[in-house]
């Protein structure tokens, strides 16, 4: 269970940057 943990913060991580990215694209 707490490999899942890791790994969903990992991705949820990613998603965010990608997004900040993809927002702080000017």
């Amino acid at each position: 269970m707490l490999s899942n943990l890791g790994y969903w913060v990992q991705l949820s991580v990613q998603i965010a940057v990608y997004k900040n990215r993809d927002h702080s694209c000017t």
